[in-house]
């Protein structure tokens, strides 16, 4: 079905004439203390010129360095972009993982392998659609996830306008995940959309931060740095951190999933964030491209 056609089915206002334009900032830290084989697997792009952006996280434990698959796969992603555009970011991310997948298979047998697999990692990547107005389209597998914030008509305040939920596995609270080379048991790219609108904030991050910072604390953070995606990105860092390496217990998202099995405070991790303002013309204050 067409994504026009679905757009006016559930009745969304699709409006013409007034391209948007997102200006955008990110920010990733690595896991201290700093281990190549369990730190940094998080990576992360910001285009202007393509007016998109991903964060992914490597997954550990097949043997190999993860940050390997994270950043392959982003960097086939913006291969893509660069080739088809922004409007066809399906595609972009479809050919992306395909690559990915012929050149592990391309490698040695004995190159690697864990259980056959040589790595695998999450992904989300948002771009704002060039032909559908006010369209931000998705392609995420795990549990990275997006907010869009937005001023509330009836408080007047920034709430939570939409939430891409991570993906888990059914009946467990494994990650889904992309994992090379691919077989039928593989997950899946899912493709889906937000309708957003000049004055929006979006928030795009990887688990590192998300098991550490409450969705309140978020809202909380962009309603006080809602006009600047740098100290937005950098506050959120921060934040996130800061009750990671906490030395006295604190409450984090963690600590509650997982109260039952006596883990209290922050989890240490690899942290990535991005953040994008959606503005109603483009920013002349920022470079076309910004990786």
């Amino acid at each position: 079905m067409p994504l026009l056609f679905v757009l006016a089915l559930f009745g969304a206002v699709i409006p013409h004439g007034s391209p948007l334009f997102l200006r955008m900032a990110g920010r990733t830290m690595p896991k201290q203390p700093a281990d190549p084989a369990t730190s940094d697997q998080d990576a992360f792009f910001v285009r202007h010129d393509l007016q998109s952006f991903a964060v992914a996280d490597g997954v550990g434990g097949y043997g190999q360095m993860s940050a390997v698959v994270s950043r392959g796969l982003l960097r086939n992603i913006i291969q893509g972009l660069d080739e088809l555009g922004p409007a066809y970011q399906a595609e972009a991310a479809e050919n992306a993982v395909n690559d990915l997948d012929n050149w592990y298979r391309s490698m040695s047998p004995c190159s690697g392998l864990h259980n056959g697999k040589f790595g695998g990692s999450t992904l989300l990547c948002a771009s704002l659609n060039p032909q559908l107005d006010g369209v931000l389209d998705f392609a995420h597998v795990g549990d990275c996830i997006a907010l869009v914030i937005r001023k509330s008509d009836r408080t007047n305040e920034l709430d939570f306008a939409f939430k891409l939920e991570p993906q888990y596995h059914p009946d467990s609270m494994v990650p889904c995940q992309l994992d090379f080379p691919l077989d039928r048991y593989s997950d899946e790219v899912s493709y889906s959309y937000a309708l957003v609108q000049p004055g929006d904030l979006i928030i795009a991050a990887t688990d590192g931060i998300l098991d550490n910072v409450f969705p309140r604390e978020l809202l909380a953070l962009a309603r006080r740095h809602h006009d600047n995606v740098d100290r937005l990105a950098d506050a959120i860092l921060e934040m996130a951190s800061t009750k990671a390496y906490a030395p006295t217990m604190v409450a984090t998202p963690f600590s509650s999933t997982y109260s039952d099995w006596s883990l209290p405070g922050g989890k240490p991790d690899d942290m990535t964030v991005v953040v994008a303002h959606v503005l109603a013309s483009p920013d002349p204050g920022h470079d076309a491209d910004n990786l």
